[in-house]
């Protein structure tokens, strides 16, 4: 039976289930009462999270085609808040180099205490040895170019499994790549970022 205790005004015997349809609104939630998982369920396509790395110094290597190297400084962890979610990963990078040096771009990821490994990344038989890359840069002159990906990952991990996603690079040609600056000048500067968003499932 339902009863209301008239001194401290609380109702016991509610079945759950047992209150009208809408008679709890948005107002009545406290702040953060939903759980990312619980809000994940039915709402697919919806952002859960968002986690940005941001690179304002400088960084660069002489690294050639087909070895690479890890790009410092731009990498991003994210830890997935329910079962079954995809990650929108994406980056934006200032890129300078001399004349005829052409910039590979790699995205790699790594599951909890796995192995790196390479993702979105051309699938093709290049005509040379690892020349294939999730983006490239290739321009005649001496340049600063700016590079952009965005992939969609669906990642197989298990709940509470950190993702972590970083680039990679190398040149081809001989010179050396630049992130965020001008090859050999201190002018010019810049910022990169990359960023993982959790999309509900």
């Amino acid at each position: 039976a339902i009863s209301l205790n008239g001194s401290t005004n609380v109702i016991t015997g509610v079945a759950v289930g047992g209150l009208p349809d809408g008679i709890v609104d948005t107002d009545m939630l406290a702040a953060n009462a939903v759980s990312s998982a619980k809000l994940a369920s039915g709402a697919g396509g919806k952002i859960l999270q968002v986690i940005q790395t941001v690179k304002t110094d400088t960084t660069s290597t002489s690294s050639q085609i087909p070895s690479v190297s890890d790009v410092t400084g731009m990498s991003v962890d994210i830890t997935p808040s329910a079962s079954n979610s995809k990650i929108l990963i994406s980056y934006h990078l200032n890129i300078g180099a001399s004349s005829n040096v052409i910039a590979f771009f790699r995205l790699n990821r790594k599951i909890a205490s796995g192995s790196f490994s390479e993702i979105f990344v051309g699938t093709g038989t290049p005509g040379a040895t690892g020349y294939y890359a999730t983006t490239v840069i290739y321009v005649n002159n001496d340049y600063m170019a700016q590079s952009t990906s965005c992939f969609l990952d669906t990642p197989s991990y298990t709940l509470g499994d950190t993702i972590t996603y970083k680039l990679t690079y190398a040149g081809h040609s001989g010179g050396t790549i630049t992130l965020n600056g001008y090859t050999g000048s201190s002018n010019y500067l810049t910022t990169s970022s990359i960023t993982a968003q959790e999309v509900a499932a």
